[in-house]
């Protein structure tokens, strides 16, 4: 029998669980995933601007709209269900019906919930199955709830916060669910406490989501994501559109962070030996990096090579702290000034085989995806070391 063996990161979707208490966000973080469809179980999208399907009233309902899915993979390029607790209550009713029962619990000694969880469990494997055949992200909200919690190896118990699935320590589900995802997240209000006639007071708070294990909260990713960040939806943008530009999530670590990225310096570094400049530091490759789109690319090259590498000019820093246009607005102005439109940049990047063509995430530019889209890390380590190689195939439409 013959196997196939792969090395290195496998580009895949993504299996994201998000949830927290009532009102804080999910389904509108959830329908910023590229090209969203919800299966809404509990009519939670009604005001938003979102395509959906009908509220499944049954748990045989629900699995056939995964299956419509799977054999319509040009409708979506994210599946959410919002939320899988609501969807766990249909799979309880389901299991009742079939076994003429009024409760789950009428089952007795737990069989009940371990039922549940063989089903649910079906529901996962139909999702990952979708995922890997469709190419597409899945997406899972649910609700929070604090429960007690009690270590083997300590005394006492304390509070956390789980997932609300399964209301009863039989259930399984919850564990299933958090085994299953490759991005837990926690989102929550931060409050501030204050200490006002010597008693505490919550004052404000603001939103944020937590991306690792917590004795408080169970979370979990393998991105390489900060412990807490603001509950914002851009926080992982560039990891998802990294994936349908065909880049490994692991290149997120090579991005900017606080204000010094390893990616920035080797780009820089690239750069400047593409165009025969002398080897320089670190910390000078980074403010070379800050240069090279904000003038057009000849003034840059000439900017490299007559760098100095031992100082830096108090108005090369003030220049870089006060850029505020992005890394691709700064591609379509040097573009612009090469005669190159942005539809040629953007074609002749899926024509020299650096970007996947994906219909799902663009539908409206027949699968090309804008230089607005552009990841960074791709724009760094490929455009601009190859700038006028770039300018020169895009305008004739030929791979450099």
């Amino acid at each position: 029998m013959e196997f196939d063996i792969t090395a290195g990161p496998r580009y895949v979707p993504f299996k994201v669980v998000l949830y927290g208490p009532e009102g804080i966000g999910k389904s509108t973080f959830a329908a910023k995933f590229p090209n969203p469809l919800f299966i809404d179980t509990e009519d939670s999208t009604t005001t938003m601007d979102v395509r959906r399907f009908q509220k499944p009233q049954t748990w045989t309902e629900l699995l056939h709209m995964i299956d419509y899915v799977k054999t319509h993979q040009d409708v979506c390029s994210t599946l959410i269900i919002d939320t899988a607790d609501w969807a766990e209550r249909l799979c309880e009713q389901a299991i009742c019906q079939a076994g003429h029962k009024n409760s789950i619990e009428d089952f007795g000694y737990g069989k009940g919930y371990t039922m549940v969880a063989e089903e649910f469990g079906k529901l996962l494997d139909m999702l990952s199955d979708l995922m890997n055949s469709a190419k597409i992200n899945i997406v899972l909200t649910a609700h929070s709830v604090i429960r007690k919690f009690e270590r083997p190896d300590e005394m006492g118990a304390y509070d956390r916060y789980e997932l609300k699935l399964g209301n009863k320590a039989g259930s399984k589900c919850s564990a299933l669910v958090k085994e299953w995802c490759d991005i837990l997240l926690f989102a929550n209000y931060k409050e501030i406490v204050s200490e006002v006639n010597g008693k505490k007071k919550a004052q404000g708070g603001r939103r944020v989501m937590y991306t690792n294990h917590h004795p408080c909260w169970d979370a979990k990713n393998r991105i390489g994501l900060d412990d807490e960040l603001p509950f914002d939806f851009t926080e992982l943008e560039n990891i998802i559109i990294d994936f349908h530009a065909g880049a490994t999530p692991g290149m997120l670590k090579d991005m900017k962070k606080d204000g010094e990225s390893p990616g920035d310096a080797a780009a820089a570094e690239a750069f400047a030996k593409s165009v025969g400049a002398q080897p320089v530091s670190n910390k000078k490759a980074m403010e070379i990096e800050q240069e090279v789109f904000r003038k057009a690319p000849e003034e840059a090259v000439k900017a490299i090579q007559n760098a100095d590498v031992t100082k830096t000019s108090d108005s090369t820093k003030q220049a870089a702290q006060k850029r505020s246009v992005s890394i691709q607005e700064q591609v379509l102005s040097n573009a612009d000034k090469a005669g190159v439109t942005a539809q040629e940049l953007a074609v002749w990047a899926v024509t020299a085989g650096c970007l996947a063509k994906d219909k799902k995430a663009f539908p409206d530019t027949d699968g090309v995806m804008p230089v607005e889209k552009w990841p960074e890390q791709f724009i760094k380590e490929v455009i601009i070391p190859n700038w006028k190689k770039v300018v020169k195939a895009a305008k004739v439409d030929a791979p450099f």
